[in-house]
């Protein structure tokens, strides 16, 4: 698959940064969630963290993806690769096929239960840990109302890996622009 040459190096950095901030919305979520059990308070606190997680795991995508673009541009605009609009949204679904197996297991054993189909289901929580506050049953628990969720939690990271893909491809600098330089900077 042409598309994917050159993207080794990205696709496991999304793979380890995925798992890395799963642990960081974790331990948010079960501290300030602790928090509010412990002081009889209200759980403002943990949706706020999780809202954070959320955009932190999408930021980091958005600045990979958009690195990935921006490395692809220079190909496109020198000759040497053809332009596809979906190289961004194809290693995002790559990327997410644990989410996507898990969550899978995870809604089949809303169900039935196996042993191996419950114990795989169990690690869709654990592995999308940043999306707590959508699945965890003092949250919103949409998994009580909409079993699917699982599968569906690997949706915004795809659409934002998508998206940003095409501004880095094509230039844009929408989110992060880049410093202006002073005048004297340009004499020296």
């Amino acid at each position: 698959m042409e598309i994917l040459n050159g993207t080794r190096k990205t696709f496991s950095k999304l793979i380890v940064m995925h798992i890395a901030m799963s642990i960081f919305g974790l331990i948010m979520s079960i501290a300030t969630r602790m928090l509010a059990e412990n002081t009889s308070g209200s759980l403002v606190l943990y949706y706020i963290v999780g809202a954070l997680a959320i955009g932190m795991y999408l930021m980091i995508i958005y600045v990979d993806m958009w690195e990935l673009g921006a490395a692809d541009k220079i190909k496109i605009d020198g000759g040497r690769y053809k332009y596809s609009a979906f190289k961004g949204m194809l290693v995002l679904a790559l990327a997410n096929i644990p989410t996507i197996i898990f969550g899978a297991c995870a809604t089949i054993s809303c169900y039935m239960e196996t042993k191996v189909i419950k114990w795989l289901g169990f690690m869709s929580p654990l592995y999308n840990g940043m999306y707590t506050i959508f699945t965890d049953k003092g949250g919103l628990d949409l998994s009580a109302y909409f079993p699917p969720v699982y599968i569906l939690l690997c949706i915004p990271a795809i659409i934002v890996g998508f998206i940003s893909y095409i501004l880095g491809a094509k230039g844009f600098k929408c989110l992060f622009p880049e410093p202006k330089k002073k005048q004297d900077e340009h004499t020296r």
